[in-house]
């Protein structure tokens, strides 16, 4: 279904009367946010979401956005499928901060909505001791398949902001926030070569523990060695798969 989007008691009163929904398109320009609570719910049949915002007029002073407001106040437990921009995707883990494990994809398909951007790694790295984006997130995996541009300085700058050796002193800081130490990255851009030597930093932080995949057309160019300090088998087990796949695809 592709719908245009003005409100949120809209969206909740379309989805109370298509219980039956596989797939939501939404386009929204000045957004409000009217939602009435009992309407609200969980969607389990819906398991591909696009969400398009088109630009807002500044004078709608409940304007919000779309994204955010999908997010926080409608759950899809089959979701494995999500269309969206960068700012959009930004304003929509600003409602998630338990999120553990963050999966994102771009494909041809939709070249002008990937959300992979410098403005997205930007936005994901760790700020003030106050406020971070994700602050619990333990894994990313980004998989570039269309020509966005991607700045890798700031890539590697973001997964420095969010590493922390185990056991060190900013560690145990950072933790006591209740914020969480990057785990596993997993990179792989399909449409240009990566210079191992760019990534010679994230090298350095496999060498303490963390746990990073890089590749480009010209291979796979940075490969973990050390994960045995971490005590998540079938996480290990699993990205152990997804290397493969990306030595492969």
């Amino acid at each position: 279904m592709n719908m245009g989007l003005e409100s949120s008691s809209v969206l909740a009163k379309i989805l109370h009367n298509c219980p039956s929904l596989k797939s939501l398109s939404l386009e929204s320009k000045n957004f409000v946010d009217d939602s009435i609570p009992h309407l609200q719910g969980t969607w389990y049949n819906i398991t591909s979401l696009a969400i398009v915002e088109v630009e807002h007029n500044k004078d709608v002073v409940q304007h919000i956005s779309c994204a955010k407001m999908v997010f926080s106040s409608f759950r899809f437990p089959s979701l494995n499928e999500v269309v969206v921009k960068d700012l959009e995707l930004v304003a929509a883990l600003r409602v998630m901060p338990s999120i553990l494990h963050l999966d994102i994809e771009n494909t041809d398909a939709h070249p002008s909505l990937s959300p992979i951007t410098s403005r997205l790694m930007s936005s994901l790295r760790h700020q003030s001791a106050s406020f971070s984006l994700a602050p619990k997130l333990h894994s990313l995996r980004l998989i570039s398949k269309c020509k966005v541009p991607f700045d890798d300085s700031i890539f590697i700058e973001m997964v420095e902001s969010r590493w922390f050796k185990p056991g060190s002193d900013l560690a145990t800081a950072i933790f006591s926030m209740g914020k969480a130490c990057i785990r596993s990255i997993v990179l792989k851009i399909s449409w240009r070569e990566v210079d191992a030597k760019v990534y010679q930093l994230l090298q350095n932080l496999d060498a303490e523990g963390l746990r990073v995949v890089v590749a480009g057309t010209n291979g796979v160019q940075l490969l973990f060695t050390n994960y045995g300090r971490w005590d998540e088998c079938s996480r290990i087990v699993s990205e152990w798969a997804l290397i493969i796949k990306c030595m492969i695809t």
